[in-house]
This record gives structure tokens, C-alpha cells and sequence, in this order.
């Protein structure tokens, strides 16, 4: 399907009529669909509680508080990993509700068109101040914020990458005593979500911290049991 879909960009890209919209190539795409029944492969969403049980494993070291930012950045943001290690000092914006991330481009925008993405202050666990405990113990007043760390506990002038941060999540997921295997970069994006939508937050509003312009989209971050807000609830 994904092969699908470039293809129908490329034609998008030159001006020229997708082959993938005509009636019989839909036709044996949801024939495909239809054949093949595989239920996606969905990494588990850090939840809040999740997410607390990750940052207590964090370590009180440089690279921890590096660490520490980029978890709770990369939630509060409900960021992709390419959204969020691309961040650099001079896209924030510290106002008195929190930081806004001005984001350049991302996945879906291909025309570089940008957004802003509000960071809310936190109260048991603030993204504000564990960006600002980690810019400021590393020394970095422009350029990219999330860098990789030497052994030697030296900062280096790069960013990092979306593999490290999956690597990132991965690490802690397991020190924390969940399954590494279940969870990656996207899971702080999704927990966002998830916890969001438990929490009242209405569906356009989770929509615009993802950056999602359709709602079915938003909807399929909703990592939510299927008996959370059940219709049948009292009924029997």
C-alpha cells in the first residue's frame, strides 16, 4: 500500500493523472486489503503512567537530562521523531503558558509551509523545565537541541537521529520493566493522544497538537480500551 501511495505522488509531483485512481486499480488494491486482513502492527502508546515509570529510570547524568527533555518533549509535542530531533534552539519560544515549537516542516508538509506546537508547563512533570535543565547543563544556545553524547560525556555539534530516539524509548521502556519490543519514537506521540482523549480532550483539539488535518487520522491514535466511554454503559 505504501507503494501505492508514491506512486500517485510522483504522478501528483508532475502534473500528470494517478493511475491509482482509476476504478479498476481500487478495485484490486481493496481486493488486496480484503485477501491480506493484516491488523497493523501498532506500537504501545507511553501513556502517562508508562511515561512515569520511563523518566524514573532516568539517571541524574548529562546524558540523562538529555534524555529526560527528549521524553518529555517529544509527548508533550505529541511530535514525530523527525519533527522532533529536528527542533533547533532558534524554533522555540518560551511564553508563560509553556514553549512554543515553531515547526519547520514535517511529514505531511511538503511545501514547508510550518506550524506551532504549544508545550504546556506541567505540574508533576514539566517539559518546560527539563528543556531548559538540559540546554543549559549542555551549554547549547543555538542550533539543534536533542545531539549525541560522547562516552566521555562530551555534546556534540550534531542532532540526533529518529532511529536514536526510538533507541532512546526502547531503553527505558525496558529499565522501566515494560517490553522494549512494544514501544518506539512513535509511542510518545500516541501516548499523547491516548491520554489526551481519556483525559475529555475533544478529538479536534488532539488533532491540532498532532498536526493532522483529517480526524480520521486523529482516530487512529486512539490506543484507548474498547470499553473506555462505551455506548452500552448502564444500559444493561
Amino acid at each position: 500500500m505504501q507503494r501505492v501511495a508514491a506512486l500517485a505522488f510522483a504522478h501528483r509531483l508532475a502534473g500528470l493523472p494517478s493511475p491509482t485512481d482509476a476504478s479498476s486499480v481500487r478495485a484490486v488494491v481493496s481486493g488486496i486489503r480484503r485477501e491480506l486482513s493484516v491488523r497493523p502492527d501498532r506500537k504501545a502508546p507511553a501513556t502517562v503512567d508508562a511515561l512515569s515509570d520511563m523518566l524514573g529510570q532516568v539517571p541524574e547524568t548529562i546524558s540523562g537530562r538529555r534524555d529526560r527533555a527528549l521524553l518529555l518533549i517529544g509527548f508533550g509535542g505529541a511530535f514525530r521523531r523527525s519533527e522532533l530531533v529536528a527542533i533547533d534552539v532558534e524554533d522555540l519560544e518560551e511564553t508563560d503558558a509553556g514553549v512554543l515549537v515553531h515547526v519547520k516542516r514535517s511529514k505531511v508538509d511538503q511545501e514547508g509551509a510550518g506550524r506551532e506546537v504549544g508545550i504546556l508547563r506541567g505540574t508533576r512533570l514539566c517539559p518546560v523545565q527539563a528543556l531548559q535543565d538540559w540546554l543549559r547543563t549542555a551549554s547549547i544556545s543555538e542550533g539543534p537541541v536533542f545531539r549525541p553524547i560522547s562516552a566521555g560525556g562530551l555534546v556534540g555539534p550534531s542532532r540526533l537521529t529518529g532511529g536514536t530516539v526510538a533507541r532512546i524509548v526502547k531503553r527505558y521502556a525496558e529499565a522501566a520493566g515494560l517490553d522494549p519490543d512494544c514501544y518506539s519514537g512513535h509511542s510518545l506521540r500516541a501516548g499523547f493522544a491516548t491520554a489526551a482523549l481519556d483525559r475529555g480532550a475533544s478529538l479536534d483539539a488532539v488533532a491540532r497538537q498532532l498536526g493532522h488535518a483529517k480526524l480520521d487520522t486523529t482516530r487512529v491514535y486512539d490506543r484507548r480500551s474498547a470499553f473506555a466511554g462505551h455506548a452500552g454503559r448502564r444500559l444493561l
